[in-house]
């Protein structure tokens, strides 16, 4: 049943997609647009958006999706509270580029193997 509706919806999938990664377009509004707005595809999560991102702009842009939820909540990790989605994705994405930073990462993409390892550790 989802394949099928997702299946019906490419091209408002696609046209998502491009305000996702539309640059020329401040950041917070165009995925608030995406990810609960006028652009948001049902079924299309957290998951998908970041990824496609993190495709976009592995520099800029983290995967977040449940996996690395549970890697932050185990090292304290706090989601904020009273802030919508996007927004709160958007906190997490510029507190690992400050992290990556720090720790001398080429990019936010190489935390995965962090995670990755605190996942099962």
């Amino acid at each position: 049943m989802h394949k099928q509706k997702l299946l019906s919806n490419l091209g408002k999938i696609g046209a998502a997609f491009r305000v996702l990664i539309d640059d020329s377009r401040e950041e917070p509004p165009r995925l608030e647009e995406v990810f609960s707005g006028a652009s948001k595809v049902e079924f299309i999560g957290r998951n998908v958006l970041t990824k496609v991102l993190a495709a976009h702009d592995g520099k800029r842009w983290p995967v977040y999706n449940a996996k690395v939820e549970g890697v932050l909540r185990k090292y304290g990790y706090e989601i904020p509270r009273g802030l919508t989605d996007a927004e709160k994705y958007f906190a997490y994405a510029k507190l690992m580029r400050e992290f990556a930073k720090k720790a001398g990462a080429r990019d936010v993409y190489a935390l995965d193997r962090f995670r990755e390892f605190s996942a099962v550790s």
